[in-house]
């Protein structure tokens, strides 16, 4: 008989023993809530992997700007320093005002890209070119060619920084920092295994789980949704996340100790990679847990599991977060508002802002790498082209040389009075170097009916003036015959100059 009734014992414990667990499993009411929350606590200490670009520096355009240079006259680009810093000057030119052009950030970049064409590696990387064949108009159309990509690329880089930092007003922090504001509290916390819950606890809950304070932070929320607070003492968010606290008051001394079993579920998650997409997604999540409620004295919008109060105050096997506040019942707008999900909304305007900017720095980096790799053509086609299928190249080289001669008349000329009354010079104040402050005029000296080629009192003859007299069949080399007199026929040059400097643009454009 004994026997016979140990074996019913045992049966009946195996029959109840599933009701058992389905007790305690009915007992966790808000686990889609936490579930749908812990998305947003795992990204704020995740954080986002590069979601702020930084500003485009210089080195973007270093190689278009080098191959720059490799097509500079040699004389000019012959001043630059190469290797090694020499030492310096006793007195310094830089000191001095106005200051020389060698003191300008921009020189001073030309001299580190200089520096950098003559590093060991690359002596034989860059091409050094003759006078012949960079005065030659294939070699000008190159310049100017890349020349032109050079300032396309920079004003390419100088617009998408401009744009960078433009950012509006209500976007000015990272998006990482405002998924941390909106769970942690305006502190953010960082670097702890279980950041803190920031904002103080009001005292009492049936204050602490409505609007407005359980709508500021997200881990307020949570706290109002899971913790056991006495009365309310089942685990509605799990045991791992609602513990017995043994007798755990609502007070902020007690608060980060709940917290951290909060936390320490949430983070058992897989991080998600945080874009606009993602943090769209886990906005829309929350708005689905928003439910309505009726109760004995009226209605209310809340997150969670209410009782049979009006608010979401200490009731055994209940808890939520009551939004009455910014419930839209009558024409008069409401005054609260879940601040948290806003800062959230915020946050996904941020990474939609960044998401434009990574489109468009990936945008700008490959049309200057495309610009670069023109270049880089262009030099390579001018390396492969010798002096005389350059085409013109003695005429070229003196069509470049004489604006310099001329230039040199009048940087010999130091006052204004004196500058200005020669008819092809003009005074430029503005000018840094005290030695090129008078400088030749090419509009005012075809206004004064000075050639080109023509040189002042005292100068030597110019090839106009050594082609007078000849006859019609010694008018030769880059010349031609005008009414009686045999002129210089650099007007055709230039046009075939011109030709040839277009189709190296066009060359640069497609």
């Amino acid at each position: 008989m004994k026997q016979m009734y140990t074996k019913t014992a045992a049966l009946i414990a195996v029959l109840l023993a599933p009701d058992v667990a389905c007790t305690a499993t009915d007992e966790h009411v808000n686990v889609l809530e936490l579930q749908t929350l812990c998305q947003l606590v795992i990204l704020a200490d995740t954080g986002i992997t590069n979601e702020f670009q930084k500003p485009l520096t210089e080195e973007v355009s270093d190689e278009l700007e080098r191959l720059n240079l490799s097509v500079a006259e040699n004389a000019w680009r012959g001043k630059l320093k190469t290797l090694g810093t020499p030492t310096a000057p006793q007195h310094d030119p830089c000191l001095q005002t106005p200051k020389p052009e060698t003191c300008s950030p921009q020189y001073k970049r030309w001299e580190a890209l200089n520096i950098a064409m003559h590093a060991k590696e690359n002596t034989q990387k860059y091409k050094k070119f003759s006078d012949t064949k960079l005065f030659s108009p294939t070699g000008r159309a190159a310049t100017i060619a890349i020349s032109a990509a050079v300032e396309q690329a920079l004003e390419l880089k100088d617009n998408y920084n401009r744009e960078l930092a433009e950012y509006p007003p209500e976007l000015a922090m990272t998006a990482a920092e405002y998924v941390k504001k909106a769970v942690y509290g305006s502190k953010a916390p960082t670097g702890s295994p279980t950041p803190e819950c920031t904002p103080a606890l009001g005292g009492t809950k049936a204050t602490d789980c409505k609007l407005p304070k359980a709508g500021e932070e997200i881990c307020i929320s949570m706290l109002s949704l899971c913790a056991q607070d006495g009365t309310q003492n089942k685990p509605v968010c799990g045991t791992s996340a609602s513990p017995d606290p043994s007798g755990w008051t609502w007070t902020d001394r007690n608060k980060q100790a709940i917290w951290g079993h909060i936390h320490s579920v949430c983070k058992a998650k897989a991080p998600p990679k945080l874009d606009a997409a993602t943090l769209a997604a886990a906005v829309t999540s929350v708005q689905t847990i928003i439910k309505h409620h009726s109760h004995a004295s009226g209605e209310s919008l809340v997150i969670g599991t209410p009782g049979n109060n009006p608010n979401c105050a200490k009731e055994s096997g209940k808890a939520c977060v009551n939004l009455a506040g910014m419930q839209v019942k009558t024409a008069t707008a409401p005054t609260e508002d879940l601040t948290w999900l806003r800062t959230l909304e915020t946050a996904k305007k941020r990474l939609e802002r960044d998401a434009e900017l990574t489109k468009e720095r990936k945008r700008v980096t490959t049309a200057i790498k495309a610009l670069q790799k023109q270049a880089a053509m262009i030099v390579a086609h001018l390396d492969r082209t010798d002096d005389k299928t350059a085409g013109l190249a003695d005429q070229g080289h003196q069509m470049a040389a004489r604006p310099t001669a001329l230039e040199e008349q009048c940087n010999k000329m130091k006052g204004e009075t004196e500058c200005n009354t020669d008819p092809k010079c003009s005074y430029n104040s503005t000018e840094l170097d005290t030695n090129k402050k008078c400088q030749f005029d090419a509009k005012k000296a075809t206004s004064n009916g000075v050639p080109e080629t023509q040189t002042q009192t005292g100068g030597a003859e110019t090839k106009i003036e050594k082609r007078k007299g000849e006859e019609q069949k010694e008018c030769t080399d880059g010349c031609k015959w005008k009414g009686k007199e045999c002129k210089d026929s650099s007007i055709i040059l230039n046009k075939q100059f011109a030709l040839i400097a277009a189709s190296f643009v066009s060359f640069v454009a497609y």
